[in-house]
């Protein structure tokens, strides 16, 4: 963690700063959580699963299948597509619209929003992953050198 520290890696304080208990994680156990990550510079999820665990983080039983059943009929709706391969079904919050036979303008206009919220986010992780991608090739020539 020191050796972090000094590179300006923020400590693990930083992160918790304005911590709010986001999620229903319990303060020590973001605490926990985030001080393996700072000394050991990774963490599993498996790890961070049985930290929860022990701080007793759980959902109620019929909320947690309600949300499957959702998550599993919204990739039944997500897979739906036309004789070209194109998506015909969009969600306007809860609901899910035909497109090809919508008559509603908010409806249609809230798939629209979305869909160029959607194209800015794909544009800034795309942006992201150039970056990350240039640190790597930084980093794997410095090591290249070093040998």
């Amino acid at each position: 963690m020191a050796a972090c520290a000094q590179k300006g890696v923020p400590n693990m304080t930083a992160y918790l700063d304005g911590y709010s208990g986001y999620s229903g994680v319990p303060e020590d156990a973001a605490a926990e959580i985030l001080e393996k990550l700072m000394t050991h510079q990774q963490i599993s999820s498996d790890e961070v699963a049985q930290i929860l665990k022990r701080y007793g983080v759980c959902g109620e039983p019929e909320a947690l299948q309600i949300a499957y059943r959702k998550k599993v009929g919204q990739r039944l709706i997500a897979s739906l597509r036309d004789p070209y391969g194109r998506r015909e079904v969009f969600s306007t919050g809860n609901t899910y619209v035909l497109v090809d036979c919508c008559n509603d303008r908010d409806a249609l206009e809230h798939i629209h929003k979305k869909l160029d919220k959607d194209m800015e986010a794909v544009d800034q992780a795309s942006c992201k992953i150039d970056n990350r991608l240039q640190v790597l090739q930084r980093f794997s020539r410095y090591r290249r050198k070093r040998r």
